[in-house]
């Protein structure tokens, strides 16, 4: 088949919007409104945890291949059974909401009480806060509007009983992860499932374990469109698949980032079961949604295996609170068997006030990042995200080859990174990040995006927990430990070319290597020697 022309716009496109702690004050935000006393706003409390240690602890001997323990998963009931909330921080919280009014039926518990979502009056929480509930809207997105408090105090009665608070006064700003248009292409440079299947050597592997399951997020109102969905299969030639809304979708109103997931997870893994997860409250904002994401998957023993994730703010610009506590939650996908990976960001090496400015959750240790290439696959996309963190240090798994990369390579001015380099670099792996042909209200439409690259990544390790699902053994659960200890390359395309300098004439970027780099991860997947690799491990 061959479609004619290149459609530049079909789709709604909305700025994605994640957390961040902005000042009333910000430019992007004006205030339009006092919020009245009888509105409903839904806060959510990080209560403290008992035994938080033993995460860190099982993550690893679950997750490293060399481990007697490895693969030795647990279910989301018994890890709640070893990490909880504390019975005096609940308790002080129950006893703090009663003072104010908000009864226990108001409040929502997870798996193990160590979060809680409660609603409440913006009445309620005013008394309960100090503060005064306001409507803001954002200058950029007109449709965009959040209710927040510009000043807020933390009850002394539950301070050391909570590590952070959402949904008071975050406010939500432009995610720096957001698929665009190509605005030019020829067939030769198209990604399309054809051309995935083949430079990544899968040719006909489909999944075939009916305990088999995938995930893409969706947040701030990105929908997939069903009959879009049926488009790109009947033009591709590819079984219709199966997708599991969880959450709203308004198939009327699509949205290019989550037309773009669902058409690539689905086509990369054909056969299975696949969940459209979406939070699209829009007046949320703030990082509620993303982790409204986490703590429903955390909380849900049929959770999918793998999750593909199109998400990420400056590094610096979040909580450290919410980050910390974020972390302890991405460690028990891995101790269930669930793999995390996502997108790496579209800036390149994404520069802030003349220095390297890392994304988060792209460089958090405990999540598979994925960065980008080019069509021909040997080149770095030039957007695709990259670096160093400046939060968390060089994990164990990454230590020997950071340091082989550190000496192998022209670096470039350290004027503008941190000079030792000795933390946490990524992206893990690559995969497809330029003119990902996407089908949007029945029309082809050209996409750019490290977006693009996460959920056809995700695909792939689909099919790999499928060969081992079929031989009787565990998912792969945290990728990570497995690449860089074990595998060590084996299994991926080597990326040797170009560079993730985008738009920068202040920060350079990093040029590809032999093994793993800061550009390109360790490559993209060579499926074909990746499912006789995996399945001689654990």
């Amino acid at each position: 088949h061959k479609m004619v022309g290149t459609l530049l716009i079909v789709c709604t496109y909305t700025v994605l919007l994640s957390v961040g702690s902005l000042s009333e004050s910000d430019r992007n935000w004006t205030n339009i409104r006092r919020a009245y006393g009888w509105e409903e706003i839904e806060v959510t409390f990080a209560i403290s945890q008992y035994n938080p240690h033993w995460l860190e602890t099982k993550f690893m001997t679950v997750s490293y291949p060399d481990s007697p323990d490895y693969g030795n998963y647990m279910n989301f009931d018994e890890i709640a059974a070893n990490v909880y909330g504390r019975h005096e921080s609940i308790q002080a919280l129950l006893d703090t909401l009663k003072t104010f009014g908000i009864s226990r039926g108001s409040v929502d518990f997870t798996l193990g009480r160590d979060f809680a979502v409660v609603m409440m009056s913006v009445k309620a929480g005013e008394q309960l806060f100090s503060c005064k509930f306001y409507y803001y809207q954002h200058s950029r997105v007109k449709h965009m509007n959040t209710l927040k408090a510009s000043k807020w105090t933390l009850p002394k009665s539950l301070e050391g009983h909570v590590d952070f608070i959402s949904g008071v006064g975050d406010f939500p700003h432009p995610n720096h992860i957001s698929s665009r248009i190509s605005l030019t292409a020829d067939d030769d440079t198209e990604v399309t499932p054809a051309k995935i299947k083949e430079i990544y050597r899968i040719y006909d592997q489909t999944t075939c374990s009916s305990r088999n399951s995938q995930a893409t997020a969706s947040f701030m109102g990105q929908f997939f469109s069903q009959k879009d969905l049926d488009s790109f299969d009947n033009f591709f030639n590819l079984s219709s698949p199966r997708v599991v809304i969880v959450g709203f979708n308004n198939m009327s109103d699509p949205g290019l980032e989550a037309q773009l997931d669902v058409q690539y997870i689905t086509s990369v893994a054909s056969n299975a079961t696949t969940w459209f997860i979406s939070f699209p409250k829009p007046a949320k904002g703030g990082h509620e949604d993303f982790l409204s994401y986490i703590i429903s998957q955390v909380n849900n023993t049929d959770s999918p295996w793998t999750h593909s994730i199109s998400y990420g703010d400056v590094e610096s610009s979040l909580e450290h609170s919410f980050i910390m506590r974020t972390e302890l939650e991405f460690k028990k996908f891995g101790i269930s068997g669930r793999s995390l990976l996502v997108s790496s960001g579209d800036s390149g090496v994404y520069c802030l006030d003349g220095s390297l400015t890392p994304y988060w959750p792209a460089s958090s240790p405990s999540v598979t990042s994925v960065g980008g290439t080019m069509p021909d696959n040997d080149v770095v996309w030039p957007g695709s995200g990259g670096g160093f963190s400046s939060l968390f240090s060089v994990p164990t798994y990454q230590q020997s080859s950071l340091e082989k990369y550190m000496r192998s390579v022209q670096l470039p001015s350290l004027a503008s990174y941190n000079p030792n380099f000795l933390t946490r670099g990524y992206p893990d792996v690559t995969g497809f990040a330029k003119n990902c042909v996407t089908m949007c209200w029945g029309e082809k439409a050209l996409v750019d995006g490290t977006s693009c690259a996460a959920p056809i990544v995700t695909g792939v390790v689909t099919l790999l927990n499928d060969v081992r699902l079929n031989q009787g053994l565990p998912t792969l659960g945290f990728l990570n430990p497995l690449l860089y200890m074990s595998l060590q390359g084996q299994g991926f395309l080597d990326v040797t070319q170009g560079e993730n300098t985008y738009n920068s004439s202040i920060c350079p970027g990093f040029k590809p290597d032999k093994g793993w780099d800061p550009a390109s991860g360790w490559g993209s997947p060579d499926f074909a020697v990746l499912k006789e690799l995996i399945t001689i491990v654990g």
